[in-house]
This record gives C-alpha cells, structure tokens and sequence, in this order.
C-alpha cells in the first residue's frame, strides 16, 4: 500500500496494525495535510447490515471535538476498499512512556486529568470507548494528551463480536493480538454484559493505578489468570505499593476499581474534579500528602476549609475502642456518605445487594403498608441533573416516613439498587417490602417533567401513575401530590403540612439540593461547592429553613475531621450558629433538631442534647438519621439498652446500611452481647469486605476476646483501607502486646504514643492507660482532657473498655465535673 493512492489520499508508511485493520500516515492531497488512514477488514465492507451500523456510529463518532480525543474526519470508499481518516497524533503512547516505578505526581494529575476530561466530553454524547488503555494514549511532542480510537471498539464489536470474544481466552503473548486489553477491561465487559460508562471508568482506574506505581493493579500469565483476578481479586492498596503517595489518590483510584458498577463514580467529571482538588492541594500543601503524614501531623495551623477531610484521613481518631470510633466516626460517615460511595467514598454506606438482609431483622411477613423509594432515574437530555432526581427521591422518602402507618425503608437500602437492572419482585423481598414507587425526571432549566409510578412489588401490578409538567416553582406542589396519591392508594393518612409556604422557595430549594450532592463526596472542593451552593440559596431566600440546617451539617461534619482543638472550637461555633437559627425559622424539623444533638454533646449540654433528640424522634420516627442520632445520644449518656433498642430499629429500617450495622454491633458491646456484636460485624464484612468501621471493630473485639492472630488481620485489613499511620499503629500494637502478656513492650509502645501525641489527644492516653488497668495514669490524663475540654470526654460513658474505672470514686467525680446527669440508668 505504501505509494498507493486511496481517492485524494497518498500513502506514505505504515504505521501499525489492530483490530480495526491496518493503520497508515497518509497525505490529503486535497487539503495538504497529514492524515492517520485505518483500512477496515474486508469482512466488514461486504456485509451492508454491519456497514450500515458502522457508519451510523462513525458519524456519532464524528461528532466528538474535544482537544484530548484524536478526531475522526470521515469514512470513505475507494477502489473497494473502506477506510477512516482522522487526525495523524505524532508523539509517543503511553505504554512507552511509563517508567517502570511510576510516573511524578505532577505529570499523573496532567495526564489523569486530560484522560478524564475527554472521557467526560465523550461520555456526554453517549460514546463509551470500550478499549481505554495506554496503547490507545499518545502523548504529542508538546506533551498534550490524545486519546486514540474512541467509539472504534463499539464498532469493531458490532463489526466482528467473535474477535472480541477471542481476548477474553486467549494467551496474552498470542502473535497479532491487541496487548493488553484484557488487563483493562472493566469486570462488565468480561462477563459479556452490557457496558456503559461506568466501564470506561474502571479502565481508566487501571490507568491510573498503572501511572502511580508502574505496575497494573490485576496480574497474571494468561488472559484467563488476568480475568479472574479482575473479577475476583482486590488490588493492592496504592499506599502499600507507593507509601509516598497521596492517600485521597488511591481511594480515588479504588472507587475507579470496585467491581460493582454502582460503586464506582457515576461520571468522569467527578474524578477530573477529585484530581484537580487533590493536585491543588498537595501543591499548596494545604493538606496532608502522605499516609505517613496523615498518622503523625498535628494539623497545626491548618485553616477549618482545609480540615474538612473524609473522616477516614484524622490523624487525630480515638479509635482505641469500639465504641469511641463509631459515635464520632459512624455519624459523620453516615450523614456524609452517599447510599452506596461512597463510597466512603469511601462511601461507608456503598454496598453490595448481592447478601440480602439479616435474617433475625427481617419479618416474618412483608407489611402491607410497606413501601421502598428507588431512585429516580435523570432523563435530563445532557444527564447532568442527577443532583436534582436524587435529592427529589430523598425528599419524597423524607415525607413518606413521616406517616406513621407506613414503613419506609431507609435511603442507603433503596438507593443500593441505584442503576441496576433488578426484577421489582427481588427489591421488595430483599428490603422487605410491598410497594415500590419509581420515577424519572427531565430537567432543563427551569421546565420539569416527572413520573412517578406505584407498584406491587409482589407481581409488578401499577397501582397508580402520574406525570407532571411543571416548572421549578411548581415542585413542592408535585412533591405532595406524589405523597398524597400514594397515601390514598395505600389507604393510609398523610398527616401535616410538610412545612409552611413562607419557607418554601424553589430557587434555594434546587441549591440546597446540589449542596448536599456535593457532601455525599466529601472533598475539599465539593465541599467548598457546596458552601457556595448555601450562600447562595441563604443569600436569595434568607428565611428558607433547610439551606440554614445544611449548612449547620456542613460544619457539624467539620467538627469530626477537625484535628486541633481550635478548629474544633470554631466549627462548633459555626454549627451552633447555623442550627439554632434554622430552627428559629422551622422549630418542627426534626433533621435540624437531630444535627444540633452532636452540637449540644460536643459543648457538654447533655439535657438539651437528649432534648432535641427525643423531639427529632418524635417528629419522625423512621427516619434513619435520626435513629441513629438518638441512639448515639442515649449511648452516650451510658443508657446502652435504649441504644440497642434504637439501632436495632435502624437496621429493620434500612438493613443495607453499613453505618447503623456498626452502631448495633457497638451497642450490643456496650452491654456484653459480644457474639451478638460479632455475628453482625462479620455480616457486615459479607456485604463490603473493604468498610473499615467494621474491620477496625472486629479487630478491638477479638483483641478483647484474646483472638490475638485474627485480630491483627482485621487490624491490618483495617490500616491497609484507612490509610493512616504511627498513631494506630502504636495503640494498636501496645494492646496486643499486653493482651499477649507482654507488659513491657506494651508500656513501652505506649510511652511512646503519649509522647508523640499525649498533647493534642490526652483523652485517648487515659483511655489506654485505663484498658491496661493503670487507673491512676489513667484518671491523670482524664484531667489534662478535662483541662482542654476535650470535646471527646461526652463520650466516656459509652467506652466499654473503661469499666475496670467505675467502681473508683474518681470516676463519678470525673463524670460530674464533664456535667453528665447523675445515676443514668443503663
């Protein structure tokens, strides 16, 4: 071919071959330009039905411009023969490019960002590309990123499937194939099922776990070892292979990588905002880079913005026991998660619907007035509006939960199946219920529709459906129809008002809504974004309840991630501020009532804190927060039975979350139901092996029960997910050594904890020097706490680790000066 005129086009090398044929540097001599020429395989020009297909997508294919996406210019037939002419990209693809230890961070964020950003450009016309790995990557001589044959694969595999199918067994060193696809192939596509997406999402995670460390995260000698791994294997954490590197990079990674679908980022504009955020930031070093730095800083003169970190990155966590890492860790995580992130983010709540619900909490019969809401589906046209078809499901949740004659499950069990293709009739066995309303919504710009439909979970039957066409002012109206129709059709009542129409403002409402999108993946940035989100909506309607009580959440969350004793000070101020004035507006609200709880506990008002809970609760008993929030009032008040009694609501309420699983386990700790705890730690490990509350709980458990070998597995499990550093790993190992009898090496660990962190975190020195039964070292560092007022010290009662103190008269001392009522009741 070479010297050969194809129509207007001169053929002047080869340049390599796949599975689109054979590829040539050609010159347009119409244009006089260099052009990248792909002939297709003959089978395809011979058969119309595939040819037809072919250029349909083509001109889809097209349609693409976008700086990081080589461009398609036309298909073409000449002599016979068809071919493609797109942009001729010289340079080197990535493959070439990767050193074998990784690349710098620096050119990872340029080139992690570009790939992501023309997966975003692509992704919003429909075009998955099926095919992303480095071969497909060219890095131009200026250094600008281009990613090759994007939409070709669909039309290879539309083209000729058996192919495709071919990668998936054959030897990876077979001559003539195309290198390294199956190594990047999303668990969707091995199985044969249909992709979107979500599948380019996990290729690119394997991209970028390959650029950070130099090696790709599923091994093995064969296309068939390769396979298994992907679909059976978790990847090594990053920080394990590179400890250097940022520990929010490998949890973005991992969230690229989970095998799950639903899991994964729904859209590769969130991971090109999570890189962008994180690149700012270790280039600023507003934040903490390393997993080391994570364990040992102090977070001196970090600002509260800058603070405001998924929960899992504190270096300053009284994890010792149980029970002192789920009150403060489990809350946070669940008010911050998303139903299934996430992940955390590392979505706590993300689970898998694979392990149905616990037996012992599901009832005998499924209720008759029981009712699950899916999440509506985002039918926008550029399907960017998934913020508002989310927040619409969970407001209509919130007012469907408050009728008392209904059960609703909670929001992580129903948003679980978000995205999946499930049979009606296996959600409602699986949630425990017998109606499921569904919907969509179409949202552009101020003009909404949205449909909603009743239906029995039992045989599919439609009991009722309805759209509307309205405007964004008209959606509290459309909100209280949906409620009120199911209600009717239910035959229950739907009582009150939900909330008066002087606080009703759509504008705000829409804003609130991307807000708290934005902390169900709580970065910095989307933190940030959802500040100004709040300030807009209090600045447009300054009376309107809900935008005052999330913006208390925000800063309620601010308070968890804080690591000095100022910043904790100053984001409990900022709360209080915010939650007290939208209760002024809305004193019936029982969210705003259950966030200003935490407030009310971190400032030792323990009346007001039981106060605001048991109202919240009253308002709205199944709520799933507020359960949960209650709970954790009573705990700390050392009332555990009413606690179990609460977290056991919370869990028939919605069995899928992972966060009230972990409470329960704690509260059954509290009272000695350790095999309870355990049987539902290990069920909770069952639905994500990864939810590191469960894995650090399980650990603090068998130490307690001397199960020393398993116990360190789960802690290393732990440490492996978290990501944090010498503070765990020397509280940690001071336990085990003195549950393992060796009490010098124990007190030696723990000396030299206390030197390290005894003055940013005396509450947890007294802790472990009380859980080695050295009650005087002990009630010596609960004064040095006291003396800091350490926001902590609200939860002693519930730290069931400090018994061997409660027969000392320092101790009911102790709790008196803290202020806690006298003589709780357990």
């Amino acid at each position: 071919m070479i010297g050969h005129t194809l129509s207007h086009y001169l053929i002047t090398a080869k340049i390599g071959a796949g599975g689109m044929g054979e590829v040539y540097r050609a010159q347009d001599t119409r244009l006089k330009r260099d052009v990248a020429l792909k002939v297709l395989p003959s089978e395809m020009a011979s058969d119309p039905v595939r040819l037809e297909r072919f250029q349909r997508e083509a001109e889809t294919v097209a349609s693409l411009s976008h700086p990081n996406i080589v461009m398609l210019h036309s298909v073409e037939e000449a002599e016979g023969i068809r071919f493609l002419t797109m942009e001729l990209v010289e340079g080197q693809s990535l493959d070439q490019l990767l050193p074998a230890g990784g690349m710098p961070l620096s050119r990872l964020f340029e080139i992690g960002g570009s790939l992501a950003d023309a997966l975003a450009a692509a992704h919003e016309k429909g075009i998955i590309h099926r095919d992303l790995k480095p071969a497909n990557v060219m890095i131009t001589k200026d250094g600008r990123v281009k990613v090759l044959d994007f939409g070709l694969a669909k039309l290879a595999e539309d083209a000729a499937p058996s192919d495709v199918t071919a990668l998936h067994t054959e030897p990876v060193t077979k001559e003539g194939m195309v290198l390294g696809t199956v190594p990047y192939m999303s668990p969707e596509q091995l199985r044969g099922e249909t992709v979107d997406q979500r599948s380019d999402i996990f290729s690119l995670g394997v991209l970028l776990y390959e650029m950070a460390t130099g090696r790709r995260p599923f091994l093995g000698d064969s296309n068939s070892d390769i396979t298994s791994a992907i679909l059976r294997d978790t990847p090594t954490p990053l920080i394990q292979v590179k400890p250097e590197l940022p520990v929010h990079l490998g949890r973005i990674i991992s969230r690229c990588l989970e095998k799950d679908a639903n899991h994964r980022f729904h859209s590769a504009i969130d991971i090109r905002n999570d890189l962008r955020g994180l690149r700012k930031e270790t280039e600023s070093g507003s934040v903490e880079t390393t997993a080391e730095q994570l364990g040992a800083g102090s977070g001196a003169g970090k600002s509260p913005s800058s603070s405001m970190q998924a929960v899992v990155e504190r270096s300053r966590m009284p994890i010792v026991f149980v029970a002192i890492a789920v009150i403060v860790v489990a809350v946070v995580a669940f008010m911050m998660s998303r139903g299934g992130d996430g992940s955390p983010e590392t979505s706590a709540t993300s689970v898998s619907t694979a392990s149905p619900a616990p037996e012992s909490q599901v009832a005998a019969r499924t209720e008759k007035n029981s009712i699950a809401v899916l999440p509506f589906t985002d039918l926008s046209p550029d399907k960017d509006q998934e913020y508002f078809s989310d927040g619409l499901t969970e407001e209509l949740l919130n007012v469907l939960v408050k009728i008392p004659e209904l059960r609703v499950a909670g929001r992580t069990s129903s948003f679980s199946f978000k995205g999946k293709d499930e049979d009606l009739r296996t959600i409602g066995e699986r949630l425990n219920v017998a109606h499921i309303l569904q919907g969509s919504v179409r949202k552009a710009g101020n003009k909404i529709r949205i449909s909603a439909q009743l239906v029995k979970a039992a045989d599919g039957f439609h009991l009722w459906s309805e759209s509307y066409d309205r405007t964004l002012d008209d959606i509290f109206a459309v909100q209280d129809d949906i409620a009120k129709s199911v209600a009717a059709e239910l035959e229950v009542a739907l009582l009150g008002a939900q909330g008066g129409k002087a606080s009703r403002n759509a504008e705000a409402f829409d804003l609130v809504l991307q807000a708290r999108y934005a902390l169900y993946n709580s970065t910095d940035e989307n933190i940030k974004r959802a500040k100004e989100f709040l300030d807009r909506a209090i600045e447009i309607a300054p009376g309107y309840a809900p935008a005052w009580s999330v913006l208390g959440l925000l800063y309620n969350n601010g308070i968890g991630a804080a690591t000095t004793t100022s910043e904790r000070i100053e984001f409990i101020r900022l709360a209080t501020e915010a939650l007290e004035h939208a209760y002024e507006l809305d004193p019936t609200d029982a969210s705003t009532l259950s966030r200003m709880s935490f407030i009310y506990r971190d400032t030792w008002q323990f009346d007001k804190m039981i106060d605001v809970a048991e109202r919240a609760l009253a308002i709205d008993p199944g709520n799933i927060v507020v359960l949960i929030n209650c709970a954790q009032a009573y705990h700390c008040l050392g009332q555990s039975k009413k606690a179990v009694e609460l977290n056991e609501r919370a869990m028939k309420v919605d069995p899928f979350n992972l966060v009230a699983c972990s409470n329960l386990s704690t509260s059954y700790m509290s009272i000695g139901r350790f095999d309870d705890a355990e049987k539902v730690l290990r069920r909770a490990l069952t639905m994500d092996p990864e939810f590191f509350l469960a894995l650090l709980n399980l650990s603090t458990l068998l130490l307690e029960k001397g199960e020393l070998a398993e116990s360190r597995e789960m802690f290393d499990r732990y440490f492996a997910v978290a990501g944090l550093g010498e503070y765990d790993n020397l509280w940690y190992d001071s336990l085990h050594s003195h549950k393992a009898g060796d009490a010098a090496t124990a007190d030696r660990l723990l000396s030299e904890f206390e030197k390290q962190f005894g003055a940013e975190d005396p509450f947890t020195c007294a802790s472990l020097r009380g859980y080695l039964g050295e009650t005087d070292l002990a009630f010596k560092w609960f004064d040095k706490a006291l003396e800091a007022r350490d926001p902590y010290l609200a939860q002693i009662q519930s730290d069931w680790g400090l018994e061997a103190l409660h027969d000392d008269p320092r101790w009911g001392q102790l709790l008196a000066r803290i202020g806690f009522p006298a003589s709780p009741t357990p």
